[in-house]
């Protein structure tokens, strides 16, 4: 991660906390830009408030996370790219809640074999030219997963709003 990477492979319990107002902006990695959760922890990275802005990679310009989980609440996330897959977020095991009206005005959210997207109570902007929202994977047994849930909403000013290719997509 440009920003924050936690590679706790040997903890269960290891905890990145960002509060309040702060800032990861103008970072850049190979995977993700601004966070990188590659752990075994019940929770890798929990945000509450602050802003993830205007960071690249080559697999998830704001986010990876292969494993492990993100709980990101009241966060705002913009202007991030991806130059292979995942502007905002690349999820290929791991979990990302994004919860407690968090705005999310970027390009694509990717999801492949068992990575989880849970939206609930939150916006999701979508600016680019592809899929808002795509779940993929690599065969019929990949279980990446969308939720889209309490009021939250995707916006596709641009592009074709969702695909599940490989995995389910559910919108409540």
């Amino acid at each position: 991660g440009g920003a924050i990477c936690d590679t706790t492979k040997t903890a269960k319990y290891g905890v990145v906390i960002i509060k309040g107002s702060a800032k990861i902006e103008d970072c850049k990695a190979a995977n993700g830009g601004g966070i990188c959760a590659d752990s075994i922890s019940v929770i890798a990275v929990k945000m509450t408030g602050g802003t993830i802005k205007n960071c690249s990679a080559e697999y998830g310009g704001a986010v990876r996370c292969p494993t492990g989980t993100i709980n990101l609440s009241g966060a705002e996330i913009s202007e991030c790219t991806a130059s292979t897959y995942g502007g905002t977020f690349y999820i290929t095991g791991g979990t990302v809640n994004i919860q407690e009206n968090s705005v999310i005005n970027g390009t694509d959210a990717y999801i492949t074999t068992a990575g989880t997207l849970n939206i609930d109570n939150s916006n999701y902007t979508y600016t680019g030219s592809d899929y808002a929202l795509q779940v993929a994977g690599t065969g019929s047994t990949s279980t990446g997963l969308i939720n889209v849930t309490n009021g939250s909403s995707v916006k596709a000013t641009a592009g074709s709003g969702t695909s599940a290719k490989w995995g389910t997509i559910n919108v409540t």
